[in-house]
């Protein structure tokens, strides 16, 4: 090994330690990897920027490691690079006749303490002439696995596009390169990327995911109270009240307008509580359960996986809920009786103790664990089948607006099948919060079989709106705070192969 071939080894082996060194123990300068491009053949300068840096001396490294300066010494035999100097508190890399491969990684380190360092990544842009054939790779990376969609658009529609937090292309983080596909006219191929605001599973994330669940559900279930007050008032006293719309005119007619919103203040603060946990959870719950799964049987076994994660969400949704749906369905439904939050829930507290704000949770169990499960599977299944087989075109050309729509439909429709599933304990919880004293099999045999359909018709209509309304809500605080929004389950490849091999 010549000494050329040694100090350059060396050199290299040095690069990687103190690379490594820079990440555990070192101080970006900038943040962030910057990104810089420059035309092939072109002249660009790599800034290595600090401050008082004035005797310090630099490293400079490409691609992982290897050394093009040391210590202010050239180890490169290749004369377009040089190292020059801006001002007192820089060492920039100036690179002459830019050639494509010389896009990538490049670092500086100054040997100051705590060692700094910067990353860059260098693209490089590829001229084409009208008829020239070039190819174009993108580089992409993200979790879950990102889409990216390829087209031709002018730099106007792309810089509206961006500025549109509605109409933002939804994939994930992608460096696009070209090299020498066929090219003719004038435009710019480009893949549309999204950067996302947090990484997919991530603490951010499912926070988001909650918050998201607070506002569908809270705000939903609020919107709605006039319809739920009747709908209880029917399964509690159906002699009296009838149908929907004898109920709302009698209701009407005993205390006016505003006996409509009685209840509304536990509602709110209870199915907020409630969507907090039901999404949230849910979203934690089917990645932790898809993981342990493995990614051919998350994929086989979805609908399985949507209904043991939706159900172990409600599972603690609905401790979250039972105490303000003890009052709110006490307040709805026993004349005289507390007409506010402020005075019903110490009343509780008073006569029955912690007691009397769970008693009703078996039965809300009962009511809300199937409910979810059919929420959450038939609106992923709904979902998946409206993209494959109904909407024209593949998710990925969908904007935000139409997705949107697309999800409040499968959500209508997941809520028709909501309603009547977990409607005969929706009627038991109403007539056990009526009746002091009474339980779950008592609450079922002075109902019967008919009498816990009651009421079936104003819940259809309320569920079926108030669900699509909540996906609606939900999808639109991902796209607002930019969450990643995995498309529809696609079949992992390795099992793919699998399938094409046993035939």
């Amino acid at each position: 090994m010549t000494d050329v071939q040694l100090v350059t080894t060396l050199c290299f082996l040095v690069g990687i330690c103190v690379i490594c060194l820079g990440r555990v123990y070192g101080q970006e300068l900038n943040g962030d990897t910057e990104s810089l491009s420059v035309i092939e053949e072109g002249e660009i300068t790599l800034p290595c920027t600090a401050h008082n840096i004035t005797d310090r001396k630099v490293f400079w490294f490409q691609k992982e490691g290897f050394p093009l300066f040391v210590l202010n010494e050239s180890y490169t035999t290749d004369d377009r690079f040089e190292l020059v100097r801006s001002s007192d508190d820089d060492w920039g890399l100036r690179i002459h006749d830019v050639r494509e491969d010389d896009a990538g990684i490049y670092r500086c380190l100054l040997n100051t303490n705590p060692v700094q360092l910067k990353t860059l990544y260098l693209d490089v842009l590829v001229s084409a002439s009208e008829g020239e054939d070039v190819d174009l790779y993108c580089d992409v990376r993200g979790n879950p696995k990102p889409l990216v969609s390829w087209g031709i658009m002018f730099r106007s529609l792309i810089e509206t596009a961006r500025n549109n937090p509605l109409a933002k292309p939804f994939l994930a983080e992608a460096n696009c390169q070209t090299k020498s596909s066929d090219v003719s006219g004038t435009g710019m191929a480009a893949a549309a990327a999204e950067e996302t605001s947090c990484e997919f599973g991530s603490n951010k994330y499912y926070a988001l995911c909650g918050f998201g669940g607070i506002l569908s559900c809270g705000i939903t279930h609020t919107a709605v109270v006039p319809l739920d007050l009747v709908k209880c008032r029917i399964q509690v006293n159906p002699e009296k009240y009838g149908g929907i719309v004898n109920g709302f005119r009698l209701t009407v007619q005993e205390g006016g307008m505003k006996e409509l919103a009685k209840g509304w203040a536990p509602t709110a603060i209870g199915y907020s509580a409630q969507g907090l946990c039901k999404f949230g959870f849910y979203e934690v719950f089917k990645i932790v359960y898809g993981n342990a799964m493995g990614e051919e049987n998350a994929f086989l076994w979805r609908t399985s996986l949507y209904l043991v994660a939706s159900a172990s969400a409600e599972f603690f949704a609905d401790i979250a809920l039972c105490p303000m749906e003890a009052v709110k369905v006490r307040i709805q439904t026993q004349p005289g009786w507390s007409s506010t939050l402020r005075e019903g829930f110490p009343r509780i507290l008073k006569e029955e103790g912690i007691n009397g704000f769970y008693k009703g949770l078996v039965p809300l169990w009962a009511r809300q664990i199937p409910y979810t499960m059919m929420k959450f599977s038939c609106f992923e299944r709904t979902l998946e089948a409206l993209y494959k087989y109904v909407v024209p075109k593949p998710r990925s050309e969908c904007n935000k607006s139409e997705q949107l729509m697309v999800t409040f439909t499968a959500g209508y429709i997941a809520g028709v099948f909501c309603a009547i599933v977990s409607h005969p304990a929706d009627t038991i919880v109403s007539k056990l919060n009526n009746a002091p004293g009474s339980n779950f099999v008592s609450a079922a045999k002075e109902l019967g079989l008919k009498g816990m359909w009651k009421g079936l018709g104003p819940r259809i209509i309320m569920i079926g709106t108030l669900t699509a309304l909540q996906w609606f809500i939900y999808d639109s605080v991902k796209v607002y705070f930019r969450l990643p929004r995995p498309p529809p389950p696609e079949m992992p490849e390795s099992l793919k192969r699998k399938l094409a091999q046993q035939q």
